[in-house]
């Protein structure tokens, strides 16, 4: 009902109220009522209906009052709530055009690497032909030298030659110096002749001296332009070594970054899943605790059961307990319960020994040797069988492949000399294809098994990766430096999917998936780990004394095959798994 409705209701009951007085049949006879009290009734019901229409009036005035306070606190809490949703827009807005910053400058450093490179080369192609010229330049300009200098000898056979018959002339003068009035004429010819040679040598010897000159300024100018390439090969030299330092530098950092990231990761996973435990641990214990507190009071209510039905049988009964017992009877009882405690709590340690005795045995592994093979290796590295295959990494030969049935014959070398250096440090089987890992170049290589000649090469990351193993649908690689385990996909080159921070005990040289457990060898302390994996967090399932001087191990099978090195002496061991 709305105000109007209910104006329209109070106006008929006043309108009733103060009607003819026809309408007031309902009230007694006039002969037995004051006309006075009757109408200060209707005055009061009249003051009572204006006040109730007053009172009406003031509500509905502070009802619309809280209601425009509470449109006003609405519109106020709308603006805010504008602001704060511009505010966002404006964040979201700048987080993208820092984001599209950071991109661009990772695609202008980009770039500009490809452009220095494409420069380098470009220059460096330019050197070479300034090069070749130089060399054309000094093969020319010794030719010149050797033809001057055959020119120059010419000259002076020439001129000795003159020189000898200036002489020859001078004896014919002598002999002449009688006739010297008949033949004036003729010794003047011979003046003019002998003036004549000696400005011909004159000129040569001028010709000598420009040519030495030339070779001069020939040398010099070689010596410049050989100044100028060793300046400029030495300026190409600190550029390259400054954008290499430059990217190894922003590589070690978006290395190291990512790593921390992952660690902190790692850390808080484990630090939850370890409270979790704990608790989990604590509440078995209360529960075990409260389980054998509940069966030890069982067993004492049972014996007082007992004993009370016993006595209430010598009691109806009439029987007078024998004089023998020294003690009372609540002693005996009580006595009887210390010993039926004692005896329980003997059986359950005996039971709990045995239980732990059993637990422990079925948590190792264990192996009978079968075979020994000597092997004519010096610095293997890593081991790995598969169903028909034997492979086996050396630090210098590279990667070899064994007979399993015969493993003591003649190893094949695989011909990997394209990607030298190589010093693998660990091999995989699976996917159809032979991975190793190569510690020269930190990289992983995959050997299709069709064409093993043929290598793919993937970066490795971390900086001291050590270990590498096939299993649980992809390749994982071990870094003994930071203790991650980082798992990749079908596709190494996709990068890396996942990084798991490994328990802080082992530090492993050779991994291996069995089933579900991560086998790994701790070379340093010579133990066998088996890590177990739970929702990405691995946990150490049990640890042995492994066997001494080995190096890696690989499982194919119920057999255990170990690689051992004792100085020089390389053998390689099968074992039979219980």
């Amino acid at each position: 009902m709305d105000s109007d409705d209910l104006d329209k209701q109070l106006d008929k009951l006043m309108a009733e109220i103060q009607g003819p007085d026809q309408e007031l049949n309902v009230y007694p006879s006039p002969q037995f009522i004051d006309r006075d009290l009757l109408s200060s009734q209707q005055v009061a019901a009249q003051e009572t209906l204006h006040f109730l229409k007053n009172q009406y009036k003031q509500d509905l005035l502070n009802f619309q009052d809280l209601l425009e306070l509470k449109e006003k606190i609405i519109g106020e809490l709308n603006q805010r709530l504008g602001s704060v949703e511009k505010e966002l827009s404006e964040v979201k807005t700048r987080y993208l055009e820092e984001h599209e910053t950071v991109v661009q400058e990772i695609l202008d450093t980009s770039v500009r690497l490809e452009e220095s490179r494409h420069a380098m080369t470009s220059q460096k192609q330019i050197h070479s032909k300034e090069i070749e010229l130089l060399q054309q330049l000094a093969e020319r300009t010794r030719q010149e030298l050797k033809r001057e200098e055959a020119w120059r000898k010419k000259l002076q056979e020439e001129w000795a030659q003159k020189e000898k018959k200036v002489q020859e002339e001078l004896g014919h003068l002598k002999e002449i110096q009688e006739a010297r009035t008949k033949l004036e004429s003729q010794v003047h010819q011979a003046k003019e002749a002998v003036e004549k040679t000696v400005g011909e040598l004159l000129s040569e010897r001028r010709t000598r001296a420009e040519a030495e000159e030339a070779k001069k300024k020939a040398l010099e100018r070689v010596q410049e332009l050989e100044s100028k390439l060793r300046t400029s090969q030495e300026t190409w030299e600190a550029e390259r070594a400054q954008w290499k330092e430059l990217w190894e530098r922003e590589r070690s950092t978006w290395e190291t970054q990512k790593q921390e990231f992952s660690q902190w990761e790692e850390k808080l996973r484990k630090e939850r899943e370890e409270w979790m435990a704990k608790m989990q641990a604590q509440e078995a214990k209360e529960i075990e605790y409260a389980s054998n507190i509940t069966h030890v009071l069982k067993e004492a209510s049972e014996w007082s059961s007992r004993v009370s039905a016993l006595m209430k049988i010598f009691a109806t009964q009439g029987v007078k307990v024998p004089v023998f017992f020294k003690e009372s009877l609540p002693q005996i009882v009580r006595r009887g319960f210390w010993k039926m405690s004692f005896l329980i709590g003997g059986a359950l340690v005996v039971v709990g020994l045995g239980l732990f005795g059993w637990h422990r045995y079925h948590t190792k592994v264990h192996w009978v040797e079968e075979a020994s093979f000597p092997l004519q290796i010096k610095t293997p590295t890593a081991l790995m069988v598969g169903k028909d295959s034997l492979w086996i990494a050396d630090w210098e030969l590279g990667m070899l492949s064994l007979n399993p049935q015969s493993p003591s014959d003649r190893p094949t070398v695989l011909n990997l000399s394209k990607l030298k250096p190589y010093h693998p440090t660990g091999v995989a089987l699976g996917g159809d294809s032979l991975w190793s890992l190569d510690a020269a170049q930190i990289r992983i290589l995959r050997h299709p098994l069709g064409n093993l000649a043929e290598a793919y090469s993937y970066p490795a990351p971390g900086s001291a990766p050590s270990a590498l193993a096939y299993g649980q649908t992809g390749l994982w690689l071990y870094d003994a430096s930071t203790k991650l385990l980082y798992r990749f996909g079908l596709d190494p080159g996709s990068g890396v999917e996942g990084t798991f921070q490994m328990p802080s005990g082992p530090l492993l040289n050779s991994i291996q998936w069995v089933g579900s457990d991560l086998w790994g060898l701790d070379t340093k302390g010579k133990l066998l780990w088996r890590l177990a994996r739970n929702k990405g967090i691995f946990s150490i399932k049990s640890s042995q004394k492994f066997i001494p001087d080995a190096l890696s191990f690989s499982v194919q099978g119920k057999f255990l095959w170990v690689l051992i090195s004792q100085g020089q002496d390389t053998r390689l061991k099968r074992y039979r798994l219980k």
